[in-house]
């Protein structure tokens, strides 16, 4: 939950446009200090699920399956409440009005995010260290800025659910543009499914709320996954974010 908008806000009363308004706007004006940061963490993804329930509200008078499962009895009544309301009654009109206001400004709202996400990911390489394993399931990533001996070290893994998880593991000084040393001290892992990944951000953003969520999506989209990934040069697959 950000700025007090919980996965319910529009079905809380007040039914009042005016006042769903003032909500709104402080969600979205401390979302735009973020992006205007160049950050993405904590709204970009908390943005688009805003987005997709009010749009999943106007197309079928409710909300994600997903985020209902997660509703207290006495949210899931408020849901229950408008769904069932006749066209015509004023708490359903209201309702309407306030998705349609609401929907209107985070469009715009996510076209800023969007161009702040691919700010962010045009200015990323990412490469696999050695050779590509046929199938990426975990791995080390290695996040090192220009001109900086010092490394981000990351793990990450697959999830049964398809989503990627990260976790930090330590700051490691890297001299070698190989990561032959770095890679030293990460060793044991099994070459089938598991890859060592460099990531060279060229400018220099926040690496939690910036760099890792763009990581993540190209890690889940291009790199886990059951496709077999075309070979690069010699023995390493190179993925460069134009």
């Amino acid at each position: 939950m950000l700025n007090g908008l919980t996965v319910t806000w529009i079905f809380n009363p007040p039914f009042d446009l005016e006042h769903k308004q003032l909500l709104l706007s402080a969600y979205m004006r401390d979302a735009q200090k973020i992006f205007n940061s160049n950050k993405l963490s904590p709204y970009f993804e908390d943005l688009e699920i805003k987005i997709k329930n009010l749009e999943c509200y106007n197309s079928t008078k409710a909300i994600m399956k997903r985020d209902c499962k997660e509703l207290i009895s006495a949210d899931k009544e408020l849901v229950d409440y408008i769904s069932k309301l006749p066209d015509d009654h004023k708490d359903r009109i209201a309702v309407s009005d306030i998705v349609g206001w609401s929907l209107d400004q985070l469009y715009q709202l996510r076209k800023h995010a969007v161009s702040v996400w691919n700010h962010i990911e045009g200015s990323l390489a990412m490469s696999f260290i050695g050779e590509k394993p046929k199938n990426v399931k975990n791995g080390y990533l290695f996040i090192r800025y220009p001109g900086s001996y010092i490394v981000e070290t990351y793990k990450f893994k697959s999830n049964a659910d398809g989503s990627v998880t990260t976790k930090f593991v330590s700051f490691d000084e890297n001299k070698d543009d190989t990561y032959m040393d770095t890679m030293a001290r990460y060793p044991g892992i099994n070459p089938e499914y598991s890859a060592y990944i460099a990531v060279e951000p060229t400018k220099p953003f926040n690496t939690i709320d910036a760099v890792m969520p763009v990581v993540r999506q190209v890690l889940k989209s291009k790199v886990i996954s059951t496709i077999i990934l075309p070979p690069g040069p010699s023995d390493t697959y190179m993925y460069m974010m134009e």
